[in-house]
């Protein structure tokens, strides 16, 4: 006689997952029956775990450091990195990503959020984390510069594909923006699209 999983969050995650309708009572059953498929399961895989999330922070100046923004995405997952506001004017800002080296920590962590509001009602959040704060130290590994130069919010959409992480176990994944002048604050909301691999 098949058992019943003793929580509802399986079901709801497969509700979820496949947008199924009505209850959801998966069970599992007391015996094994070995099986073998043989065909191209591709078109019936279930759909890969993507979620857009944002994050803002607000970093005020300090004299002769540089305001520094990091999106770190942790082992397991990947972000690909949609859009940065960046509502300072007359400031140009140096970006870098990295996948393998550990900054310092900084000291602030920003407020995030799922874009899709039905996420924020069950207690999840995103696997990114927005952390800023300021550093001495000038980015070395800089791939790009974002021009903001009016007074009006500033959005830097990247390339497509600007992939943060690697998805390897116990391997963090780095996304950088900082000031590239001392004594500047440094406002930004950084927008992602994130992916769980299993």
């Amino acid at each position: 006689m098949a058992q019943p999983i003793q929580t509802p969050l399986v079901g709801s995650a497969l509700q979820r997952l496949f947008g199924l309708q009505g209850r959801v009572r998966p069970s599992l059953e007391e015996f094994i029956v070995p099986t073998v498929q043989v065909a191209n399961l591709d078109d019936g895989s279930p759909p890969n775990v993507s979620r857009t999330a944002s994050s803002f922070g607000s970093q005020a100046a300090v004299a002769g450091e540089f305001g520094t923004f990091r999106l770190e995405v942790p082992p397991g997952t990947i972000a690909e990195v949609l859009a940065v506001y960046l509502p300072v004017p007359s400031a140009t800002f140096n970006l870098r990503i990295a996948t393998t080296d550990a900054p310092a920590a900084l000291a602030n962590t920003g407020s995030k959020r799922f874009w899709d509001g039905r996420l924020n009602f069950e207690n999840q959040l995103p696997a990114g984390v927005l952390t800023f704060g300021t550093q001495v130290a000038a980015l070395t590994t800089v791939i790009g510069l974002i021009p903001v130069t009016t007074v009006e919010n500033t959005i830097w959409t990247p390339p497509r594909g600007l992939i943060v992480g690697s998805g390897k176990q116990g391997q963090f994944g780095f996304f950088m923006i900082q000031n590239a002048t001392a004594n500047q604050a440094l406002i930004a909301t950084i927008v992602w699209r994130e992916y769980a691999l299993v």
